[in-house]
């Protein structure tokens, strides 16, 4: 399995204008309402995609130039845990069965594949909106007020990974993706 395998993904673009305003069914009265009430947009780009394989190392005890080999898998020990992405706990919790790897012994090679198609990075789970307001100053001038929220929903994906199974660390996330964070802007079109 290739280590950027990602089995299922869906990406959705969407934009939709506000029926409020001049020609609309809503404000379309007084020319303050016009103003007020028509030009708005709400707008959105939805990711959400499994994760990608853990590649799983150990370190080198064999006297080679890399730094890294693959440990050993146990037999009858499944590689994940039971632990959940909604219910893991970054500061207690690890990915991975830490009774599923050994050590190599010296001067062997480990018998683990490199990736495990059950041992994934957390999904990307990823809703990023915005919000427009278009302002028409003249036939030519063009005025855009916005704001976009990124990670609307503030879905931490825990990353970075301790992946080598010879660290004290193995299977803890060692951080987490971006928080949610909101802009607000304006362009003026000519």
């Amino acid at each position: 399995m290739l280590p950027n395998d990602v089995p299922q993904a869906f990406v959705a673009a969407w934009e939709y204008d506000l029926p409020m305003g001049a020609g609309h069914r809503f404000g379309a009265g007084s020319a303050v309402a016009r103003v007020l009430l028509g030009g708005w947009s709400v707008s959105a780009i939805q990711r959400y995609q499994s994760g990608t394989p853990l590649q799983i190392y150990s370190d080198n005890s064999l006297p080679l130039f890399n730094y890294v080999q693959r440990p050993n898998r146990v037999a009858g020990q499944d590689p994940q845990t039971s632990i959940g992405i909604s219910s893991f706990n970054p500061a207690t919790d690890h990915r991975m069965n830490l009774n599923a790897f050994s050590a190599a012994p010296a001067f062997t090679f480990g018998n683990s594949a490199p990736t495990l198609g059950n041992l994934r990075n957390s999904p990307v789970l990823q809703e990023d909106v915005a919000i427009t307001k278009r302002i028409s100053l003249s036939e030519r001038w063009k005025l855009e007020l916005y704001g976009q929220s990124f990670n609307i929903a503030n879905r931490h994906r825990f990353s970075s990974i301790v992946t080598n199974s010879s660290s004290a660390s193995f299977g803890k996330a060692g951080g987490s993706s971006v928080g949610r964070y909101v802009q607000l802007g304006g362009k003026i079109r000519f």
